[in-house]
């Protein structure tokens, strides 16, 4: 038999065939050995965002517990099934309610947000706010600027973003 390496633990494994070592090799091996050029559904088959495998009470503790909702990334596309997708309109709506019916702003802030952090393509925002997809990403940028030059906008929107869960 080799050595064993120091940095593969098999003993959590094995422990599901039998409590002792040898016998609990024997039965994994017959485990291996059965399945080869078998058909049968792989668990992984299950997994949720191509990276949790469990039960939908494991996989929201996973999200509550290590998915920040506030730093949303819409270039992590494992990250996009996991994160429930907002509804531009509802959301608009509630933004202009905190901006008193500044409707230029809310707009702004709202295309903004669902550019910024959340997985909307650019063709679906865009639709929604009437105008096409580069000027998604130039009204969005351009927004990005004003909110730089402005303190007092930026504790604004920071309040916002965490009263919408952004």
């Amino acid at each position: 038999m080799k050595k064993k390496l120091d940095w593969l633990t098999i003993d959590f494994i094995l422990c599901y065939f039998d409590n002792g070592h040898l016998h609990a090799r024997k039965r994994y091996q017959e485990f291996v050995n059965a399945r080869i050029n078998v058909q049968y559904e792989s668990p992984l088959e299950e997994t949720v965002a191509s990276t949790i495998l469990g039960s939908d009470n494991f996989i929201e503790l996973i999200k509550d517990t290590y998915l920040d909702p506030k730093k949303r990334d819409r270039n992590l596309p494992a990250l996009k099934e996991l994160i429930k997708s907002k509804d531009i309109a509802k959301t608009h709506k509630e933004v202009e309610a905190i901006f008193n019916n500044k409707a230029s702003l809310s707009k702004k802030f709202t295309l903004y947000l669902f550019h910024k952090y959340t997985d909307k393509p650019l063709k679906e925002i865009g639709t929604y706010f009437g105008i096409g997809e580069s000027a998604v990403s130039e009204a969005s940028r351009q927004f990005d600027i004003i909110l730089k030059k402005n303190r007092k906008l930026q504790k604004k929107i920071e309040l916002i973003r965490e009263k919408l869960n952004f």
